[in-house]
């Protein structure tokens, strides 16, 4: 019994010090409702209505996190209201969603202001190709003139993996590409790991708290979440020539979606990884993959040479420690983009 509780008593400290060790890595996490929910779909999508304060890592900046009733990103003063038109809609990751800034200062605001449109942001934080067109496919409501999806090359690798990208080691669930006798599909998030984002939202809000008894039992949740993902997680292949295959296809049912309503689909591109402060600032080449998935009659903005021109005195990351796009690298993919949506025939 002595030797059961002092091995019980082990795994609880064991799992206490992972947990600390997690908090000294990433800081704290977010305040205020959850930013997240479980989406049957996707996997995840961001929490209707819900207003939170999200942490800038390697900073003391808090930034404000909300959604509306139809799960786009925008002020906090519009969290209650829903939309039913807008001139265009921004679909993609963080890159898009505005990790670290606020959603005015996001490039799809900024876009908007310049060019005188409603524009949407859809972006959702850890999205792919994937959960970018499933969340635009939800949209088509608001009759959009056109579609613009922020292009990183991380979305590569997201498309084709069942596990959102997480700085914890528990699989987070997602919508991906795979690869079948009638070739390339996809599969929705698997049911069986609906677990996954409570799970990891539990661990993520303790992040912010000190330590106590607490970190003991969520270090306990983190391993068996751990241990779980490496059991439930689905097996999946990545090489270079399905990365090129999952693009291809699913850009070609992103236009397909934008045709049905009427919109034009333009895919920008937007440079990552940003150089840090003392790095040289170049304009990176779009990926080979992007070019060779573009379909036809759909623009590619290449945002790299807008992004480099932006003086060596201001930073392009938030931190040294967090690689998303300043506030002054959105401001200007949202000013290009303004005025070219603006001047924009079909607009």
């Amino acid at each position: 019994m002595l030797l059961t509780s002092g091995g019980l008593a082990g795994i609880y400290y064991y799992a206490q010090g992972e947990y600390r060790a997690l908090r000294q890595k990433w800081g704290s996490w977010s305040h205020g409702d959850p930013i997240m929910i479980h989406d049957s779909l996707i996997g995840f999508s961001l929490n209707p209505g819900a207003l939170s304060s999200f942490h800038v890592r390697g900073t003391e900046r808090f930034v404000d996190v909300a959604a509306n009733p139809q799960g786009l990103r925008v002020s906090p003063a519009l969290r209650q209201t829903a939309l039913s038109a807008a001139d265009g809609v921004a679909i993609g990751c963080s890159f898009t969603f505005g990790h670290g800034v606020t959603a005015e200062e996001a490039y799809p605001s900024v876009a908007a202001k310049v060019s005188g449109l409603s524009v949407v942001n859809v972006g959702v934080q850890a999205y792919g190709t994937v959960g970018s067109l499933l969340a635009l496919r939800r949209l088509t409501g608001l009759h959009p003139k056109f579609v613009a999806y922020g292009f990183i090359p991380p979305h590569l690798g997201r498309n084709l993996s069942p596990c959102a990208p997480t700085p914890l080691p528990i699989c987070r669930a997602q919508a991906y590409v795979a690869f079948g006798n009638n070739g390339p599909e996809i599969r929705p998030a698997p049911s069986s790991a609906a677990w996954s984002l409570p799970v990891s939202e539990y661990v993520l809000a303790g992040l912010d708290k000190p330590e106590g008894l607490a970190d003991g039992w969520r270090g306990l949740v983190l391993l068996g979440g751990s241990a779980l993902s490496l059991l439930t997680t689905p097996s999946w292949s990545d090489t270079p020539e399905l990365r090129q295959a999952a693009l291809t296809f699913l850009l070609a049912e992103m236009k397909k979606t934008a045709d049905e309503v009427g919109a034009r689909l333009v895919v920008v591109n937007i440079p990552q990884p940003l150089a840090k402060d003392n790095e040289p600032r170049l304009a990176l080449p779009v990926p080979e993959e992007l070019r060779q998935a573009m379909p036809a009659r759909v623009e590619l903005i290449d945002e790299s040479p807008v992004v480099a021109a932006i003086p060596s005195t201001v930073p392009l990351r938030l931190s040294e420690q967090d690689g998303h796009p300043s506030a002054a690298v959105h401001q200007a993919i949202g000013q290009d983009l303004g005025q070219r949506f603006g001047a924009a025939s079909w607009h």
